[in-house]
């Protein structure tokens, strides 16, 4: 009786941490999955970054020193992203260049007067609304993978695996 109980529980617990593995690995490709929207949205993004900075040097604005070397960062950047770092980092890269393009709409309003522009920034706000998704969805996979890998019985053996805790995007 006492091995048919031993039997039992040793199924249970490698039952649930089957469960958990597969939890585990499912978070992992989803996480994945998420990290290939973020590099094609970041390409998309970039590439109307670039061409809403063309737009205004055809409106006759003079683009400074600074936003030359903004726009020469973003035309090369990488938007393949493979982990939450080069995430960070090109999101930064865009953002700075964005800030950059508002402030010259800003200061010059004749500039959005031109239908191509209100189109690109129309554009670019569909971007950032898809880019905040992703960005959610992503922080989501990452709990539930965190959660699964400290699930209270089976930590260690997640451990000694090197399985890594996973950090979320801002």
């Amino acid at each position: 009786m006492l091995i048919l109980l031993a039997l039992i529980a040793g199924i249970a617990y490698l039952s649930v941490l089957a469960y958990g593995s597969s939890k585990i690995s499912y978070f992992r490709r989803s996480v994945k999955r998420r990290l290939q929207a973020l590099a094609v949205i970041y390409s998309q993004k970039r590439n109307v970054l670039l061409a809403l900075s063309k737009s205004y040097a055809d409106c006759g604005i003079v683009l400074s020193g600074k936003d030359e070397e903004a726009i020469t960062k973003v035309r090369w950047l990488l938007t393949d992203t493979k982990d939450r770092e080069e995430a960070l980092a090109a999101e930064e890269t865009l953002n700075a260049l964005e800030k950059r393009l508002s402030f010259l709409s800003a200061t010059n309003p004749f500039v959005d007067k031109g239908h191509e522009i209100a189109l690109l920034k129309e554009t670019l706000g569909e971007l950032e609304f898809n880019l905040r998704r992703i960005v959610a969805g992503y922080n989501s996979d990452v709990l539930g993978y965190n959660y699964w890998r400290a699930f209270w019985p089976y930590r260690y053996i997640y451990f000694l695996c090197r399985l890594p805790y996973l950090k979320q995007l801002s």
